[in-house]
């Protein structure tokens, strides 16, 4: 994860547009670094026990992990309570506290997780004579959690999946082991499903939230962490279903477009889009492809749209074709996954699908439309050349589409449009007018980044770029993978379709 994303720089695009994870030990941390894609690190300013962002169900997710209670100063409740109380760092759409519990064994089986918008929080206690008795303090969560919703989710996790309960949680720094207390507890509340030591640090009534936990003891003398690691898992498990169901009941607004949306998860997908076909229902399949893959793929095809050999109406029709090859794949060619890598000069689609030929597709069917009108379009006049074979990668089809006149595009930016830099001007700052020099009449500029060696010198290279990007389209060849993606992280302020950075090293040299 050489990437690190500083989210207070996205707030405008991601106040209530981003889901907060929470974990309190490195068990339910690496749970959920496990199902989160993309993950890069992330700068929330505020100390941490980690701290990563990634793309969960095709949402953008920041995950932060403290330490378990409240009491201690790296406590997730109190990290929790910084990040949704600062006024420099997006509130969140949603924030679910993962990992696991214990379960009362009047109610819960171990391992079942539990679905939590009610928290007792019993953490305050009361002299009573001899006793110190809990007060109870109800918090309730603004999202639903009604029958219907868990059965979407039963649904999404399959008969396969961990099961799943809704209701209340004790909460409480007190670690419970001991069949006697736990047993005065229920007896008291029996209604509670478990307890944990976390949420009464942070929820609060008619705020989006939910616990997300999996009993992996009976909090009694069976208490044993043997069972944490695999608890933590099904609960990590859980969370994407869990987003779709509470999207399509309304408990979690749609993702709300915005251009450093699509500019954060081009940036954490790299050069590649992965689809994973297993456990998308077969009903979700047409919806889940067009909406959540198509997405990605679309804003991707646009680095290619470099001049008038290819415009918008080719990204239209290349996205449609990429999205109909891999549904023809997984519903009729069995596959289970596929992935889509994009090169400076051209794209593969690779998958696990069975044998076939896309030249092959005939009828009026989508994917035959979709796949003749793109090759009759593109393919007699050079500028798009389709090769199929068999892929090593993934044992199944592999279609590479080169884009020959890409290359043509980048070259005449570099021979004829590149921005240089007045050496007189060294030690000046680069956003000054006279430091850059290139041809007025270009619209579209490149620079060479692959000698920029200095921090200091790439950042300040970067906020001369800034106000080029309002007129001009831009490329920005670097010398590593690390590289580009400091240009893009410091452009990503004015990221725009303007803006294309890239490994230099993957363009043919000049002629």
């Amino acid at each position: 994860m050489t990437l690190r994303v500083h989210v207070h720089r996205y707030t405008a695009a991601l106040v209530d547009n981003y889901v907060l994870i929470l974990t309190s030990n490195s068990h339910e941390k690496n749970a959920v670094n496990t199902v989160l894609k993309h993950r890069a690190r992330a700068d929330i300013g505020l100390a941490h026990r980690g701290c990563s962002f990634g793309v969960l169900g095709g949402r953008l997710v920041l995950h932060v992990t403290g330490d378990s209670g409240v009491s201690k100063d790296l406590s997730v409740a109190r990290i929790a309570t910084g990040i949704l109380c600062s006024p420099h760092l997006p509130r969140p759409a949603m924030t679910l506290l993962a990992g696991f519990c214990w379960g009362n064994p009047a109610q819960l089986a171990v391992e079942t997780v539990v679905v939590s918008p009610l928290v007792l929080s019993l953490n305050v206690q009361h002299a009573q004579g001899d006793a110190m008795v809990p007060v109870l303090n109800r918090k309730t969560s603004a999202v639903r959690i009604e029958d219907a919703l868990m059965a979407d989710l039963r649904q999404r996790l399959g008969s396969a999946g961990p099961s799943v309960a809704a209701g209340p949680l004790a909460s409480m720094e007190t670690l419970y082991k001991s069949d006697g207390l736990r047993d005065r507890l229920v007896a008291a509340w029996p209604e509670i499903l478990g307890g944990e030591m976390e949420a009464f640090g942070f929820v609060a009534d008619n705020q989006p939230w939910l616990v997300v936990k999996s009993a992996s003891d009976a909090g009694g003398s069976d208490f044993s962490q043997e069972f944490q690691t695999k608890a933590a898992a099904k609960a990590a498990q859980t969370l994407e279903p869990l987003l779709g169901a509470l999207e399509s009941h309304d408990q979690l607004a749609v993702t709300r477009p915005h251009e450093q949306i699509d500019w954060l998860r081009d940036v954490l997908s790299g050069d590649a889009v992965e689809f994973d076909a297993r456990g998308v229902a077969s009903d979700a399949m047409a919806d889940t492809i067009e909406h959540e893959l198509g997405q990605d793929i679309e804003y991707k095809l646009r680095r290619y749209a470099a001049s008038s050999d290819y415009d918008e109406k080719f990204v239209q029709r290349l996205v449609d074709a990429i999205l109909e090859i891999i549904y023809n794949a997984v519903r009729h060619g069995g596959a289970n996954r596929a992935r889509v890598s994009f090169d400076t000069t051209r794209l593969v689609i690779e998958d696990d699908a069975k044998a076939f030929d896309i030249r092959q597709l005939q009828g009026q069917h989508g994917g035959a439309i979709a796949v003749q009108s793109l090759l009759g379009a593109f393919e007699p006049d050079g500028r798009l050349r389709l090769t199929t074979g068999r892929s090593k990668t993934l044992s199944g089809n592999k279609y590479v589409f080169d884009l020959p006149r890409v290359s043509a595009a980048l070259q005449e930016a570099r021979v004829k449009c590149a921005i240089t830099v007045n050496g007189s001007t060294i030690g000046r700052p680069y956003g000054s007018p006279e430091v850059f020099n290139f041809d007025p009449v270009c619209e579209t500029l490149y620079y060479d980044a692959t000698r920029v060696r200095m921090t200091s010198r790439r950042i300040a290279l970067a906020a001369g770029l800034r106000p080029l990007l309002v007129n001009h389209k831009v490329y920005v060849g670097c010398r590593s993978q690390e590289d580009a993606e400091f240009f893009r992280d410091e452009l990503a302020s004015v990221a725009s379709d303007n803006l294309v950075v890239f490994v230099d090293a993957k363009l043919p040299p000049p002629r």
